[in-house]
């Protein structure tokens, strides 16, 4: 399928590829998550609101967010590790060009490429 792949159960897609009722659940990152107390104490409430929910296929929509400070990446990839461990099917959606800023942050500290996201060098 263009625009997904896959690394320990974790699916990378653009929206158009997929539709929203395809998951039994997705989650909205916030517009703003800053390397501070606030944005740990987000990423961790992340995975205690996903874990409300049985194993199953979940999305996590990056279409409002704008900042996502390259620090959080490592809480975030931890949780998606465990998650998928877990028996949960996850999904990053929307991290295309509408996110933009926080696609080139997390290409820049190579969080997408362990997760096998091919990118542009320039971005």
């Amino acid at each position: 399928m263009p625009g997904r792949v896959r690394r320990t159960g974790i699916d990378i897609v653009r929206i158009n590829n997929k539709r929203m009722s395809d998951f039994n659940k997705t989650f909205e990152i916030l517009p703003i998550i800053k390397n501070d107390v606030r944005g740990y104490q987000y990423i961790a409430s992340l995975y205690y609101e996903i874990k409300k929910y049985p194993p199953s296929k979940i999305g996590i929509d990056y279409l409002k967010c704008r900042r996502f400070d390259a620090n959080l990446s490592s809480a975030l990839g931890a949780i998606l590790d465990l998650l998928t461990n877990e028996g949960y099917e996850i999904w990053i959606l929307n991290i295309g060009k509408s996110a933009a800023g926080v696609r080139r942050t997390l290409t820049r500290n190579g969080f997408l490429r362990a997760f096998n996201v091919k990118t542009d060098n320039q971005e």
